[in-house]
């Protein structure tokens, strides 16, 4: 590669994605801000919690934005989410492993 050319990097891909994406299938760093923002303004559940300060569950919204093939890296995301000031939470972070953020959410509930 020339010094002269440029290439172009996909900066939300992290290492604790799951699968390697072809550079064809790449977007631009703007590109993917705006398919997750278009993301949560078409989710009303989401926006609803955005626009009265509630906040999201990056673990779930993480795992959504995956289902809906939008990669993202979780602290690309939680940068994201914090130069929009969109407020989240990151509690069930550390049981990412364990078990999937729905069981999660649905013990809380549960428990509440």
């Amino acid at each position: 590669m020339k010094c002269s050319e440029s290439q172009d990097v996909n900066v939300f891909e992290e290492a604790d994605d799951d699968d390697d994406v072809a550079l064809s299938q790449q977007v631009s760093a703007a590109d993917r801000e705006q398919m997750i923002m278009n993301y949560i303004r078409g989710r009303s559940d989401l926006y609803e919690k955005v626009l009265t300060y509630e906040p999201l569950d990056l673990v779930v919204l993480k795992d959504d934005l995956k289902a809906a093939s939008i990669r993202c890296g979780q602290q690309k995301l939680m940068d994201l989410l914090n130069a929009k000031c969109i407020t989240f939470t990151n509690k069930n972070v550390g049981l990412l492993a364990k078990k999937h953020p729905r069981e999660v959410e649905q013990e809380q509930e549960a428990q509440s």
